[in-house]
């Protein structure tokens, strides 16, 4: 009996996010994000997501794909904190001190309303630091996706 629980907590826990071998359902996704309000851009795949800024500085999360629809990705993160970042945490002495950061990315393609056909396909990236869930403390940036009819004009 204790078995077969445990065979079915299995299951279950496994089917709570998506394998980790998984492809976008809509491949527009692996396109380069160009950010509409910063310099930072953003590539993602269903297990990583990357960012650089134009000027060669780059920021890199290991990610598990959470939700992949035709016009929604979610990716839950995690970011290794750097030697920098570890001295300045080290100087507030924290009670818990920690070695990673976790972010979890909504990436949804914008209704067609919102679209403007001479910039690629537009999307929004809402983050979302750590555990927390409420939008009113997530982060919201809009980007283009360059299709490629879009670069050849």
């Amino acid at each position: 009996m204790k078995k077969a629980l445990f065979l079915l907590t299995m299951l279950a826990l496994s089917s709570c996010h998506l394998q980790r071998d998984e492809t976008f359902v809509n491949p527009v996704f692996y396109g380069k994000l160009e950010s509409q309000t910063n310099l930072w851009d953003v590539t993602i795949t269903p297990t990583t997501f990357d960012k650089d800024n134009r000027h060669g500085a780059t920021w890199h999360e290991d990610c598990e794909m959470w939700k992949n629809e035709p016009d929604e990705v979610v990716l839950r993160c995690t970011h290794q904190l750097n030697k920098e970042q570890l001295e300045m945490q080290a100087m507030r002495k924290p009670e818990n001190p920690k070695t990673e950061e976790h972010n979890t990315y909504v990436i949804k393609i914008m209704p067609e309303k919102d679209q403007d056909s001479d910039e690629g396909i537009y999307v929004v990236i809402i983050s979302y630091y750590e555990d927390e869930t409420r939008l009113e403390f997530a982060s919201k940036r809009g980007y283009h996706i360059r299709t490629p009819e879009k670069e050849k004009q």
